[in-house]
């Protein structure tokens, strides 16, 4: 097995289906939210990395 395939071994898709407005605006802002804060946490993860402060 490769290694791609093995890394990418945890990568999981959702379905949902939501019938409801309101709450699929509220679910889907949640999403990038989490999304947004995530990207920013790797970033500057990364900075830290690079910099070599070494407080994450």
């Amino acid at each position: 097995m490769s290694k791609s395939i093995v890394e990418n071994k945890n990568i999981r898709t959702y379905k949902m289906r939501i019938k409801d407005k309101k709450f699929k605006s509220k679910v889907i802002d949640y999403i990038y939210k989490y999304r947004h804060f995530e990207n920013m946490y790797i970033i500057l993860l990364n900075q830290d990395y690079k910099q070599n402060i070494g407080d994450f």
